[in-house]
């Protein structure tokens, strides 16, 4: 059976996205945008959580969740790499009115 929608659900109350953290949602290009769609996700003490995922967010989650191995590590490793991030451990982040942004040296 393929899951055309990748288990994502609409629902009718919007929320912000919290699909990753600041770190990877500044990467990706989140603009902290509230919406409907969500899906379960395992959480703390394998929980289920609802996350929320505005269109880019979704469309990166998507992506990364059909790959393994290699693959998976190459679209991080491009996406840390479109943003201009060496590595996204040491990347600092700020949050500009609930937007997250990457704060670069200069």
């Amino acid at each position: 059976m393929n899951n055309v929608n990748n288990g994502w659900r609409r629902g009718k109350t919007a929320h912000k996205c919290n699909v990753f953290p600041a770190v990877w949602a500044a990467i990706y290009g989140c603009k902290g945008e509230k919406s409907t769609t969500w899906r379960y996700t395992v959480g703390s003490f394998g929980r289920r959580v609802p996350e929320y995922a505005c269109e880019t967010c979704r469309a990166a989650k998507d992506k990364t969740d059909a790959a393994i191995g290699v693959e998976y590590q190459r679209l991080l490793r491009e996406a840390q790499d479109a943003a201009g991030v060496a590595d996204y451990r040491t990347a600092r982040v700020r949050l500009v009115n609930g937007v997250p942004m990457l704060i670069t040296a200069g």
